[in-house]
């Protein structure tokens, strides 16, 4: 995940579940990543048809972890926003 960071691309981390026990190796995941720098990169998301709060709990165990409603939000919304707006750079 760092190495694709570092070279400016987003990363997602997927199918998050919501549960404590399910998601705790990706809030450790999460925060190593943090803690590299690379808040600006990370996308969260959940391929669900049936609950929709999956990535709002995924949250609440940020929270729980020490993570700032301020960077949550980055991620969840600033973030999300900046990759939906990519434009390609033109070959010249």
């Amino acid at each position: 995940m760092i190495a694709l960071a570092k070279r400016g691309a987003f990363v997602a981390l997927d199918r998050v579940r919501g549960e404590a026990k399910g998601d705790e190796d990706r809030v450790k995941l999460i925060l190593a990543f943090l803690d590299a720098g690379y808040l600006d990169h990370l996308l969260l998301a959940s391929d669900t048809r049936k609950d929709y709060n999956k990535v709002a709990r995924f949250a609440d165990q940020l929270r729980g972890a020490g993570i700032k409603d301020e960077t949550i939000q980055h991620i969840l919304s600033g973030n999300a926003r900046r990759f939906l707006a990519f434009v390609p750079k033109r070959a010249s």
